[in-house]
This record gives structure tokens, C-alpha cells and sequence, in this order.
């Protein structure tokens, strides 16, 4: 059972551009080719990259993920919280059970997109969105891996992904690469999936709060 919940930070997300910047660097030099983690890059730079060496059937996940995060991407002007939860689990549904392994990369995804959320200062949004999802993967997806959605509908996360919302945008005083790098590690390629679903739930509201004249650092519900 997982003891840790969400955690609530709320002072200014100061170092949030390098440690992003970090993940970049590190995606680029170390996540696998047919992992989602190839997609961090483009997620934050807006510039797309697709390496020959990728599997075809990784291709076509990556594919149907970039189709995903940019069909949520064309809806950024909704603002209301349950119209916000109804368009993030309307495109990310279809990214349930996609991909190999216990937990299939759509999956780790998707959650990855709920802690992103959640680290922009928007716990509700993160919650109600988990329940969502957590309801649309029964007979989706494995046992395992829905086990994992019911869990963050309880806003329970497990010890990494605490540690990676407490320090993401704090991580002054921390060795932030190897928070990222144990993050990435998890599973054969979970990790760097799960960390690609963060990246997009990360950048997502921090430019519905740049849209809205908002200062992300200091988190905005929007």
C-alpha cells in the first residue's frame, strides 16, 4: 500500500526551466529509441525529432501519442476544471493498453501526465483526472497496470514519483540528475514513458498559465 499522497508545495517553481532543461539533455543522451522518453524533447522545444534506429511498432506508438498531446494541445482554451478533466480523458483514453509489458508505455504515459499536472500546482485537476482515467482502464489494460491508475485516483504515489514532485522545480539543494536518472530507470522502459507523460502534463499547464498572463512559478489553477 502506498502511504504518500500528492504532495503540496506551493512556493514558486524557481528552478523549473533547468530542470526541465535537464531532462532534455538527459532524455536525448540515455532514453531508449523505442521509448516514449524519445518524445521529451519535442515536447518541451516544439521541435519534432524521429530517429531511423526507432522500431516500427515504437514509431507507430509514438505516432499515436504526438496525435494525443496535439488534439489536447488544440482544446487549450478551455478553462473550466471539469471541461479541462473531460479533454484530457477523452484523448488520453485511447492511449490506455497501448504498447508491451506489465504496465504498457501508454499507461506509464498517462500517469505521467496526471504527476505533471499535479506538480504545477494543480492537485485537483491531477485527482479528478486519475479518477477518470482509473475508470476508463477497467478492461483496458493490465492487472498491474490498473492497479496503478486506481492508486493515483487515491492521489497515492509511489516513493520515486514522490520524490520527483517534491524536488522537480525546487532542486536548488538537490543532485537532480540522479533523481531523474532513478526515475528513468524504473521497469525496461516505464520510466522514461512515465517521465515523457510528466514532461507533457508539466509544459501543458505551464503554458495555459503563460496564455493566460499567469505566473507559473507560483502555480496557477487554470
Amino acid at each position: 500500500v502506498w502511504d504518500v499522497t500528492f504532495p503540496v508545495h506551493p512556493e514558486p517553481l524557481t528552478s523549473l526551466e533547468d530542470d526541465s532543461g535537464l531532462l532534455i539533455t538527459l532524455a536525448r543522451e540515455s532514453a531508449p529509441e523505442e521509448s516514449l522518453g524519445q518524445l521529451i524533447s519535442a515536447i518541451f522545444t516544439g521541435r519534432s525529432h524521429s530517429s531511423a534506429k526507432t522500431p516500427f511498432l515504437s514509431h507507430l506508438l509514438h505516432e499515436r501519442v504526438r496525435g494525443a498531446m496535439e488534439r489536447i494541445r488544440g482544446e487549450g482554451e478551455v478553462r473550466i476544471q471539469a471541461a479541462i478533466t473531460a479533454v484530457l480523458t477523452s484523448h488520453l483514453t485511447g492511449l490506455i493498453g497501448a504498447g508491451y509489458g506489465l504496465t504498457p508505455s501508454g499507461d506509464d504515459f498517462c500517469c505521467g501526465v496526471i504527476l505533471g499536472i499535479a506538480r504545477m500546482h494543480n492537485p485537483s485537476v491531477a485527482k479528478s483526472l486519475a479518477i477518470a482515467l482509473s475508470l476508463e482502464a477497467g478492461g483496458r489494460t493490465t492487472t498491474l497496470s490498473l492497479a496503478f491508475f486506481r492508486s493515483l485516483a487515491e492521489s497515492r504515489v509511489s516513493e520515486t514519483q514522490y520524490i520527483l514532485l517534491k524536488h522537480v522545480g525546487h532542486s536548488r539543494a538537490v543532485d537532480m540528475r540522479r533523481i531523474l536518472l532513478e526515475t528513468a530507470s524504473h521497469g525496461s522502459t516505464s520510466g522514461w514513458d512515465m517521465l515523457a507523460g510528466f514532461a507533457f502534463g508539466v509544459e501543458l499547464f505551464r503554458q495555459r498559465c503563460m496564455a493566460g498572463n499567469l505566473d507559473y512559478q507560483q502555480g496557477c489553477v487554470c
